[in-house]
């Protein structure tokens, strides 16, 4: 975990560098490490969002049987 604290806070860091140094136009590379778990988080969030989806339309299509 610790780990990931100072990954973080060493792009935090190299941010606030390269905005210092070239405002709105400053580029950061991001280490692979963490834009790996971004992407992990991102997907499985969208696979809970699909899954709510899911049981959203059951239920809709239930309600919609039921008062039709």
């Amino acid at each position: 975990m610790q780990v990931k604290r100072d990954i973080i806070q060493g792009v935090i860091n190299r941010a606030k560098t390269a905005v210092r140094n070239y405002g709105e136009n400053a580029q950061i590379e991001l280490p692979a490490e963490l834009v790996k778990n971004i992407c992990q988080s991102l997907n499985a969030e969208r696979y809970r969002l699909a899954q709510l989806n899911k049981k959203y339309s059951k239920l809709k299509q239930q309600f919609e049987s039921y008062s039709g």
